[in-house]
């Protein structure tokens, strides 16, 4: 979800980005379909057409290498003039997207491809494609943030801003002191995210972009997604320069999951014999592994929160000590992602997202674990809340084809206090299908007193 609307990528096989230019694939696959018959075909059309004795296939075979010789040419100038248009394109394009430069602002560094960088950090707001977003509009107000790595600026980062859920700024580089500087009106802004794409003399290895004491595992337990709901980073941006930059940030090595393996998908593993593992990260020591269940749809791929667990003094964890249940029938896949805190419980990184996957091969699956990241519930518990749950679906199943008796009867069997809000919510449905709104409204205030987040539109029906 962090990743999406700000930056469409493509991958190869081997996970490596492909960055050639869409134009000249095209070209490419022009040249190579305007290539006509083969030259064998050619020549025995010009035998046919010349007679028996060949001279007019001779005076046609002369005449074809001319042509030939003559095209060749015009391909040739043709792909010099296309190169050197892309190549002309792209130093205006360059030349023309550094916007408005504030102070202690260096001009757009030169990168080369090993300058590859994917960091980002949202703050919140609406997300939208970038290409609905306008050109920041010019201003005499300067807004600065500073980024840093190791406690020392990080000089030559190309990074862009989205602000007001419908700005976008172009891609500027960080001076020597790491300090990117834009010019727009002044007065107050909110900040929604920002991507940085190149860094000058990258260092090797992966990072991130984090924001000091922002997510803390003592104050929301590392949430997997703690800034949705707000309308982003709150900046006061004046005609003067500020005396410190309004936003900093570091840029920090991810940490290194070694299992599941990256970009390796459905891996096969085991409750009995798997384990996660990650390299020690420096001066982190707690540590939150967060599993999410895969579903992919066409070329939809979503990912829901499964398990999270706190991780203290070790770098691996067992598949057998996360909540499970026995579903011999399923094949569910998952995602890994390990998060590292320091002794004062702020965050320091992450693994990359969703780099590699697994699946279970023993019969088993991963379930919701209510007592959270600092323990787990006994196994018949977990199994008996597994099998409600599925008895919960089954009952909305039956509830959408219309089965009312059938779907209210199932509901009747789930007993675990874990479920009963949802069991509240789906015989809230069922009563609004059924026109008793009064009983509706009662079961949807019960139900999200027990802890249901909100009732969906369609489950109040004409009832809302």
């Amino acid at each position: 979800l962090h990743e999406v609307n700000f930056l469409p990528r493509r991958f190869d096989e081997k996970g490596r980005e492909n960055m050639s230019h869409p134009s000249l694939e095209m070209r490419t696959s022009a040249v190579a379909q305007s290539n006509g018959p083969s030259a064998d075909r050619q020549e025995a059309k010009g035998v046919e057409a010349g007679g028996g004795d060949g001279k007019g296939f001779v005076r046609r075979s002369s005449m074809k290498k001319k042509v030939a010789m003559t095209a060749a040419a015009l391909l040739i100038f043709v792909i010099g003039f296309l190169s050197g248009a892309v190549w002309m394109s792209t130093k205006f394009a360059n030349s023309m997207s550094m916007g408005s430069l504030g102070p202690d602002q260096e001009e757009p560094a030169t990168f080369n491809s090993g300058d590859q960088l994917w960091a980002y950090q949202f703050y919140g707001g609406m997300l939208k494609n970038e290409e609905q977003l306008k050109p920041l509009p010019p201003g005499k107000g300067v807004l600065q943030i500073k980024i840093t790595r190791d406690e020392a600026p990080a000089a030559g980062v190309g990074c862009k801003l989205f602000l007001n859920g419908k700005f976008k700024t172009s891609e500027q580089a960080t001076s020597e002191s790491g300090v990117l500087s834009f010019n727009l009106p002044e007065g107050e802004w909110y900040i929604n995210g920002m991507q940085c794409s190149r860094w000058k003399n990258k260092p090797e290895g992966d990072f991130m972009l984090v924001s000091p004491s922002r997510r803390s595992l003592h104050t929301n337990e590392g949430e997997f997604f703690p800034s949705f709901g707000d309308k982003g980073k709150k900046v006061t941006v004046n005609k003067k320069t500020p005396e410190s930059p309004q936003v900093s940030l570091f840029l920090n090595q991810r940490v290194a999951l070694l299992w599941p393996k990256k970009m390796g998908q459905k891996q096969e593993a085991s409750l009995a014999k798997t384990k996660i593992y990650w390299e020690p990260y420096p001066k982190a020591v707690d540590y939150l592994i967060k599993v999410q269940h895969v579903t992919r749809e066409g070329n939809t791929t979503t990912y829901m929160p499964v398990i999270r667990k706190r991780v203290k003094g070790t770098t691996s964890f067992p598949l057998s000590q996360l909540a499970h249940a026995r579903d011999t029938a399923a094949k569910e896949e998952y995602a890994v992602t390990v998060e590292a805190y320091d002794a004062n419980g702020d965050f320091m990184s992450e693994s990359q997202s969703f780099d590699g996957t697994f699946t279970l091969t023993d019969g088993n699956v991963l379930v919701e674990d209510k007592h959270g990241i600092y323990g787990s519930a006994d196994q018949d518990t977990v199994n008996s809340v597994y099998r409600e749950t599925k008895i919960i679906e089954s009952a909305e199943t039956m509830i959408k084809e219309k089965m009312y008796d059938q779907a209210e009867a199932l509901l009747s069997k789930v007993t675990e206090n874990d479920l009963q809000g949802k069991k509240h919510l789906m015989t809230g449905y069922l009563s609004a299908l059924r026109g008793n709104c009064k009983k509706a409204k009662a079961l949807f205030d019960e139900a999200q007193r027990k802890g249901v987040d909100c009732v969906p539109d369609e489950y109040q029906g004409n009832c809302k």
